[in-house]
């Protein structure tokens, strides 16, 4: 059996562009709770899983790593 198939994941974290569009979207429109809020970050809780959602433009003004331009589909 393969890993993704035997061992549940339960926290993923993903690039934004907007933070506080994040926070409508998951929590509006998917029923995340709101778990914690800081600058160009924030955290959700659903049914068994963390979700955490950071601004592109954050980390790159944080660590010297760049991360390329969201692509809008």
């Amino acid at each position: 059996m393969s890993f993704a198939q035997s061992n549940p994941i339960t926290d993923i974290c993903i690039l934004c562009a907007d933070a506080e569009a994040s926070v409508a979207f998951y929590t509006g429109k998917l029923g995340f709770r709101l778990a914690r809020r800081a600058e160009g970050f924030a955290e959700f809780q659903g049914a068994g899983l963390t979700l955490a959602a950071w601004e592109i433009d954050h980390l790159a003004a944080e660590m010297p790593v760049r991360a390329p331009p969201p692509t809008r589909r």
